[in-house]
C-alpha cells in the first residue's frame, strides 16, 4: 500500500479538514491523514476560515508536499463568524469520495490503516452506514492522557443516553450525509453539528464501533464543547437537547421526551459540580418547564447552590478530566 494513485483513479474517501488559527495543532491533524496507508485514493479537502496565525502557511505547506492528497482552500474571508449558514455550505460543497470522513484541526489519527480499515468493512458491510472507532483523550493544559469513553451505540441510545461518537473518528456513506445535508442543512440554533448528522444515518441504518484506539481527542479550555465559562458550556448542553428532542419528534418517539429531559436536568448538575458554579435557578425552571421536576430535584438544588454540597459531590464523583 502507497498513497500515490493514478489521478484517473475515483476518490474512495474525502475527508474534510477544517481549520481557523491552530498553528499549534494543525500540522499534527495534517500528519495524521498524510501517513494513511491504503490501495486506494482518498483526498483531503483543507479549508482555512481566514487564518492570522501562520495556519494557512503550514496548510500549504503540506499541500505542496503531498498534492495527491491535500487541497487546500484559503479563505480571504472568515466565513464561520458570519453565523448565516455560508460556512456549512462552502465546507460541505463538494464531497467527491464513496466515504466522507472529518479530521479537524486539534484532534488527530494515529493509526495509519484508519482509513483502509474503516473502507475495508463498510465494502463489507453494505447494511452499515457509518464506523467510528476507540480514542485516547489528551488533556491539553494538564498534558495527561486518558483512555476513551466511546462504544457501541445506535439512534434508541443516542437519543436517551451519551453521544459516544467523536466525528474525527468516523466513516460514513457520503450519500447519507448529502441525504442528511440535503434534508436538514444547518439549524443554526443547534450548537453541536456532528450529533444531528449521527441521529440521521443511525436511524437509517446500523453503525459500528470498531474497538481500536485510531486517534487523540484534545480536550482544551475553550472550544466547541468545552469552555470555562459555565453560561457558554449551558448554552452548548440546551443546545444538544433541543437537537435531541428535534429528532425525537421528527422520528414518533415523544416517548422519549421525559427521559432526555431528566437526563439534561442531571447533566446541568454535572454542570454545576464541575464548574463550582451555582446555577440551581436554571435547573429548577428547566425541570419544572419540562415536566420532570420533583422532590429529589428541587433537594439537589438546594444543596448544589452551596459551595459545600458542589464539593462534597466533586469529591464523591471526580471529574476524569
Amino acid at each position: 500500500m502507497n498513497n500515490q494513485k493514478d489521478d484517473r483513479e475515483p476518490i474512495m474517501v474525502t475527508v474534510l479538514c477544517r481549520t481557523y488559527n491552530k498553528i499549534e495543532f494543525v500540522r499534527q491533524s495534517m500528519e495524521g491523514v498524510a501517513m494513511q496507508k491504503t490501495d486506494f485514493r482518498f483526498q483531503a479537502l483543507v479549508y482555512d476560515d481566514a487564518s492570522t496565525d501562520g495556519t494557512a502557511e503550514v496548510v500549504k505547506e503540506f499541500a505542496d508536499r503531498y498534492p495527491d492528497i491535500f487541497k487546500p482552500v484559503l479563505r480571504k474571508e472568515n466565513l464561520f463568524k458570519k453565523k448565516d449558514g455560508s460556512w456549512e455550505r462552502a465546507n460541505n460543497a463538494d464531497i467527491p469520495g464513496k466515504y466522507l470522513c472529518f479530521c479537524d484541526d486539534d484532534d488527530y489519527w494515529t493509526d495509519s490503516y484508519k482509513l483502509q480499515k474503516q473502507v475495508d468493512y463498510l465494502e463489507s458491510h453494505p447494511d452499515c452506514g457509518m464506523v467510528y472507532t476507540q480514542v485516547r483523550i489528551l488533556n491539553q493544559e494538564t498534558q495527561q492522557f486518558y483512555e476513551g469513553w466511546s462504544g457501541q451505540t445506535d439512534f434508541e441510545k443516542l437519543l436517551t443516553g451519551a453521544n459516544p461518537i467523536l466525528n474525527f473518528t468516523a466513516c460514513m456513506r457520503t450519500d447519507y450525509f448529502e441525504s442528511y445535508f440535503n434534508e436538514m442543512g444547518r439549524r443554526n440554533h443547534w450548537e453541536t453539528e456532528d450529533l444531528p448528522v449521527w441521529f440521521y444515518i443511525s436511524h437509517l441504518s446500523r453503525i459500528h464501533f470498531m474497538d481500536e484506539v485510531m486517534g487523540v481527542y484534545r480536550i482544551l479550555p475553550v472550544s466547541w464543547s468545552h469552555d470555562k465559562d459555565i453560561n457558554k458550556q449551558v448554552a452548548f448542553s440546551k443546545s444538544t437537547f433541543e437537537c435531541r428532542c428535534f429528532f425525537a419528534k421528527k422520528y414518533d418517539r415523544e416517548d422519549a421526551l421525559p427521559i432526555i429531559a431528566r437526563n439534561e436536568v442531571n447533566n446541568l448538575f454535572r454542570l454545576s459540580v464541575h464548574k463550582d458554579k451555582s446555577i440551581s435557578s436554571y435547573i429548577y425552571q428547566f425541570a419544572k418547564e419540562h415536566g420532570v421536576n420533583s422532590v429529589g430535584v428541587m433537594v439537589k438544588c438546594l444543596f448544589y447552590a452551596t459551595k459545600w454540597g458542589r464539593a462534597y459531590h466533586r469529591k464523591k464523583y471526580p471529574s476524569l478530566y
